[in-house]
């Protein structure tokens, strides 16, 4: 390590929070993510941003083992905001405490996170070794069938022989496909070879159809949210879709599938996954929340704002639907209850600085009230 790489770690240990913010967007940066850091009453705040966000609980993960490790004693909480670039808004955010001193409770507490951490390890590793296990299950079962499928095959081909020569035709055309699919030239006809690659792909159909077939909905949903994330978003929808396939209530299914949807910009299409969960299950909360923001999206404001007002009738202390309908009434000129849901996600969630800065621009540009803006940029 660097002298100018100890000064900096030496000073994030004293909780400098442009020294933090350095150390992070070192590692950080290079996979497209910024990061902001400010340093209030002990609480540091943390805002990413980036053209597609890591999920939630990677990011989190990373926080804590990270600021567990550098050991900050003027740092008792994290605050992390996560925001994509393309949106006005925070995507979401989280919180937690850090631990406080090396007492053998902390110990305690230190050692039941790193166990904890083991045992996500341990099932993330659990779960690879089982595609692995089953990937070369289902490639044995594939060489089985296939190898019965060449019997029939060779029986087929047999046959048209016997006929005379009624392939004549269509061995022009296969004659590159006896090198490609059979180099030691067992078959020497043309059309035998075309008989073999149509039997070879026939038969991989059938045994693909037969995996898929005793592959039960949940197994795929898993494998959809594996390529999720993984980013792969068109085969986790192909997943997606068999599993809606065995179960055609299968919510959570139509959720991720609305998820992705809302996620690579195809807003009608998410729309239309989430109004078939609501359909399934007329009280699903985040179906209606994430329902709003598609709403805001195509600019159906009084849609967003219906959404939000559903999910606060059923769940009152839910400040991010109180923080999306201000934002909706505010793009819609109502400013008044817009600044009455700002302070309401505020009495909520007080260590959402976000909301502070939005509010603050409200009393500045809206309501020519620079000394409430003033208390809420210091504040923040």
């Amino acid at each position: 390590m660097s002298k100018s790489q100890s000064n900096i770690l030496e000073l994030a240990k004293q909780g400098n929070p442009k020294a933090i913010a350095t150390i992070i967007n070192r590692q950080l940066e290079p996979k497209g993510i910024i990061a902001q850091v400010d340093l209030k009453n002990e609480c540091l705040h943390i805002v990413i941003e980036s053209v597609e966000l890591p999920e939630k609980v990677t990011i989190v993960k990373y926080f804590r083992r990270s600021f567990i490790t550098l050991n900050a004693a003027s740092i008792k909480t994290i605050q992390i905001y996560a925001k994509q670039t393309v949106k006005p808004f925070c995507s979401w955010d989280d919180s937690f405490n850090l631990v406080e001193s090396a007492s053998p409770e902390t110990l305690q507490i230190s050692k039941n996170i790193y166990t904890k951490e083991q045992q996500e390890n341990n099932r993330d590793l659990q779960i690879k070794f089982d595609e692995v296990k089953n990937e070369f299950a289902n490639h044995l079962f594939k060489t089985v069938l296939i190898s019965m499928g060449f019997s029939i095959i060779a029986v087929e081909v047999s046959s048209t022989k016997s006929k005379g020569n009624g392939f004549s035709e269509l061995a022009g055309k296969s004659n590159t496909m006896i090198s490609l699919i059979n180099p030691s030239n067992a078959y020497i006809n043309g059309a035998e070879a075309l008989v073999f690659a149509v039997g070879v792909t026939i038969i991989t159909s059938i045994a693909q159809g037969i995996i898929d077939r005793f592959t039960s909905a949940n197994d795929f949903y898993q494998e959809g949210k594996n390529f999720m994330k993984n980013k792969l978003y068109s085969e986790a929808l192909s997943s997606f879709a068999k599993a809606i396939a065995k179960n055609k209530g299968y919510t959570d299914a139509f959720y991720q599938r609305g998820y992705i949807f809302f996620l690579t910009g195809n807003y009608t299409k998410a729309y239309e996954e989430f109004n078939q969960v609501i359909s399934i299950v007329p009280g699903h909360i985040e179906a209606y929340k994430k329902r709003a923001l598609v709403r805001y999206a195509l600019q159906d404001y009084d849609g967003a704002i219906s959404d939000n007002t559903f999910v606060i009738n059923q769940k009152s202390d839910d400040y991010e639907s109180y923080f999306y309908r201000a934002i909706t009434y505010f793009t819609t000129g109502a400013y008044t209850e817009s600044l009455d849901d700002f302070t309401r996600a505020i009495e909520l969630n007080c260590q959402n600085y976000l909301i502070y800065l939005m509010r603050a621009n409200m009393y500045l540009s809206i309501n020519n009230n620079p000394d409430k803006a003033i208390q809420d940029f210091n504040i923040v």
